[in-house]
């Protein structure tokens, strides 16, 4: 695939994705994106951001960089819990 069109694709992906992200509706997404019809635009970006996968994403970072799970909260002895 050449640089271009994966620049295209990637910036037009982004693009969607945000105008997804903060409630633009689907049909004016086709517009703007010149989709020839909502099914298009509906298959590709529908999935893109939903709030179960918000919603696990952050549950999942909650863990990840949670004091307990990452040996920095203090026992009170100056050492790091383990």
């Amino acid at each position: 695939m050449p640089i271009g069109l994966c620049r295209r694709r990637h910036s037009r992906h982004t693009y969607s994705t945000l105008l997804r992200s903060v409630g633009t509706e689907f049909k004016v997404m086709q517009e703007l994106l010149r989709h020839s019809s909502l099914r298009s635009t509906l298959d590709i970006y529908n999935q893109a951001i939903t709030p179960a996968k918000h919603a696990a994403q952050a549950a999942v970072l909650s863990l990840v960089f949670s004091p307990e799970t990452n040996g920095t909260q203090s026992s009170g002895s100056g050492e790091a819990a383990v």
